[in-house]
């Protein structure tokens, strides 16, 4: 199920903007912490938002929050 959802959103995002480089791994750990692992070699970290539709839709969820308090990203 894993590598279904990160194949399906890397092929979702490439149809977007091909010229976008775009990866994806199915890792061990838990969401926070891999995010923030990735995202000392990445140049963005994207997560997803909490609930669907209306103003809950534009809301980080708990992982979401946690990476945008802490996440350092290559400049």
């Amino acid at each position: 199920m894993a590598e279904y959802t990160i194949a399906s959103g890397i092929a979702r995002a490439r149809l977007r903007d091909p010229e976008v480089k775009v990866s994806g791994d199915v890792r061990p750990d838990d969401a926070v912490s891999a995010l923030l692992r990735a995202g000392s070699e990445s140049y963005a970290v994207v997560t997803g938002s909490l609930g669907r539709g209306g103003t809950a839709g534009l809301l980080p969820g708990p992982v979401g929050l946690a990476v945008a308090a802490r996440a350092v990203c290559v400049r």
